[in-house]
């Protein structure tokens, strides 16, 4: 038996614990989900090995109140777009701060990445009046922006990251060839980082 098997045995004992203490709230959440409202209100969610009885009541209930559904659909429009928003915008900026001779491109870069470390709660009041005087309060492009505002810094340096990996010699050749920075972060760039833009 080799010297360092019971410590690597105690170090997955503890690893499985950790996990099970962790999801152990979520395994009770969803079985207090499928229990009667009545019991799931007065008793812990343990008891179901004891008395099992489950039911789709409370999943039928929340669906017929309406405003479950008019939650799904408002989070759909707004996810969606808020997330094809930051990608292409991080994708496109995150190209162009390193691909192209725009002057002054390393300090762009440097403070759109200084720009992660400042809270969005920080941010939450000069939004709200950008978004007043364009009047988009209270509208789903305003939220997407306020998104997008918020993600975008820590967008582009996940892109800017990877773009710094690839080889120069495929848009050297792709310059050569009379594409166009555009043209080139579009055949070239995107197309080669799906796994970032994922």
């Amino acid at each position: 038996m080799p010297r360092n098997q019971p410590l690597r045995f105690v170090l997955n004992a503890a690893v499985v614990c950790l996990v099970a203490a962790w999801l152990l709230p979520l395994l009770g959440l969803v079985i207090n989900a499928f229990r009667p409202f009545t019991e799931a209100s007065s008793s812990g969610w343990w008891t179901v090995f004891v008395k099992p009885d489950f039911t789709f009541d409370n999943f039928q209930m929340a669906m017929a109140s309406g405003s479950m559904v008019t939650g799904l659909v408002n989070s759909v429009l707004i996810t969606i777009p808020s997330t094809v928003l930051v990608v292409a915008v991080s994708a496109a900026a995150a190209f162009g701060l390193v691909w192209t001779d725009l002057p002054g491109r390393r300090w762009v870069l440097a403070s759109l990445v200084a720009l992660i470390i400042v809270p969005p709660e920080i941010t939450l009041y000069p939004t709200l009046v950008i978004l007043k005087a364009l009047n988009l309060v209270n509208t789903f492009p305003g939220v997407w922006f306020s998104h997008a505002a918020s993600a975008t810094p820590f967008g582009v340096f996940l892109m800017a990251s990877f773009f710094m990996q690839l080889p120069g010699e495929m848009f050297e050749a792709a310059r050569v060839d009379g594409a166009r920075p555009a043209q080139q972060f579009m055949k070239v760039g995107l197309p080669l980082s799906g796994s970032a833009v994922a």
